[in-house]
């Protein structure tokens, strides 16, 4: 259950088990969140705008997969960059890929914060509660 209605868990990947799974581990993990899943970034980014509304209180945290067919992950990040959305999101990059540079790439956007290998573990997400970057919201 979420401690406060100005933070937003989301959870976006375009499978369907993976969102399954992702959204149980998360959800029993020591995060204090509710996690709403989108399979693209499309439904995502519509989901930021209406909960923003104006208001510069409203505080996301998302897992993000890297590699889907309608808006990849990176493309996400540029769309909340180049539209103004990115203020107060922090992006956690959850991906199966092996690439390094995948990581470095992600690491060097502001807005990410975290990045782990599919599936997320109960680890990681307890690793998360203690990052300096996100030790304001109330996970």
């Amino acid at each position: 259950m979420t401690i406060s209605p100005d933070v937003h868990a989301l959870l976006i990947d375009d499978d369907a088990g993976v969102i399954f799974y992702h959204q149980m581990i998360i959800t029993e993990s020591t995060l204090d969140v509710d996690v709403f899943t989108f399979d693209n970034g499309t439904e995502a980014i519509q989901y930021i705008k209406e909960k923003k509304g104006g208001s510069d209180k409203t505080e996301f945290l998302i897992f993000l997969d890297i590699s889907m067919p309608v808006m990849s992950g990176w493309d996400f990040i540029t769309y909340l960059e180049e539209n103004g959305l990115s203020d107060n999101i922090y992006i956690v990059m959850v991906t199966a890929s092996l690439n390094e540079n995948d990581k470095k790439r992600a690491l060097a956007h502001p807005n990410v914060v975290f990045y782990t290998d599919k599936p997320i573990t109960q680890s990681a997400c307890n690793d998360l509660r203690k990052l300096n970057s996100l030790s304001h919201l109330p996970i």
